[in-house]
């Protein structure tokens, strides 16, 4: 018998593999595929790596996949170096009314940066045609004076919630932090087959208006929160499918991760698994991320 606590377990061990299964590659059509919102977040070393991820499509629309997704980067708009990307999709479990999923998302992973440097970018799917330029900094040696953001609770809105992303942009921070509950997909955690008001484009909505209001050229540094348990195979496949970030399996949890900003480290942890309040998945790592 498997359980959702083997479910979430197996998950911070199999990591984004977990998310390489056959519904990813499903027959598509040969429509050019759009280029959506972009948004970026540090690699293992905040010196040296940036993941840049992109979507294109929409959760309800024609399935489309991307020929040719690459980013290009350099000093400068003339760039100079490219870097085919990875093509995923939420995994979509069958047979129980589950919402569609066919939003494609790319994600590339820039190495071997140089620290505290001014990076320009842009991204294509065919290989032609270019998104706009934007640009990104890398993390500095030594200890210096820096600035992060952040909040949580945010939702999609275009009138409340991309106004104080723009603010927290302005301050031009290294780095902002979200503290779950991000696009409000699931009124409550579900728990499958309960599929009652999911909604997974609300996370079009969501990087629609985190996009160009920030994350394009701030790096997002995310946790989960209850609304990011979504009813699925893996609760938290959509989370790491569209969030490229350094997650530890270690941690017991598929969405724990930490990284070092100078000389502070930052680490994120799972509250579902210590939640008094939403206590669907609570205990499932068994005490290891406490260890952790």
């Amino acid at each position: 018998l498997t359980t959702r606590r083997d479910v979430l377990k197996g998950a911070g061990v199999i990591g984004l593999s977990a998310i390489a299964s056959p519904v990813l590659w499903r027959q598509s059509s040969t429509v050019t595929a759009p280029l959506g919102p972009r948004w970026i977040t540090y690699g293992a070393n905040p010196g040296s790596q940036m993941a840049v991820s992109w979507s294109s499509g929409t959760a309800a629309g024609k399935l489309v996949t991307p020929a040719a997704p690459v980013v290009r980067w350099g000093l400068d708009t003339t760039y100079g170096s490219v870097l085919p990307a990875s093509v995923s999709r939420v995994p979509v479990p069958s047979g129980i009314g589950e919402p569609p999923e066919n939003t494609a998302y790319m994600s590339a992973v820039l190495d071997s940066l140089a620290p505290g440097t001014t990076y320009h970018y842009s991204v294509t799917n065919n290989g032609t045609t270019w998104g706009p330029d934007a640009a990104f900094t890398t993390a500095g040696l030594g200890v210096s004076p820096w600035l992060f953001t952040a909040f949580g609770d945010q939702a999609a809105s275009a009138s409340a919630a991309a106004p104080m992303a723009r603010l927290a942009a302005s301050l031009n921070p290294a780095f902002h932090l979200l503290a779950g509950d991000l696009a409000y997909a699931t009124p409550d955690p579900l728990v499958l087959p309960n599929v009652s008001g999911f909604h997974p484009a609300q996370w079009e909505n969501y990087l629609n208006m985190a996009g160009p209001s920030i994350a394009q050229a701030i790096p997002l540094m995310s946790s989960v929160g209850s609304h990011e348990l979504e009813p699925l195979a893996n609760p938290y496949a959509g989370f790491v499918t569209r969030f490229t970030q350094p997650y530890d399996p270690a941690s017991g949890s598929p969405v724990a991760h930490s990284f070092q900003y100078g000389n502070v480290a930052l680490v994120h942890l799972d509250g579902n698994d210590l939640s008094a309040q939403e206590i669907t998945h609570n205990g499932y790592t068994g005490g290891t991320q406490t260890t952790w």
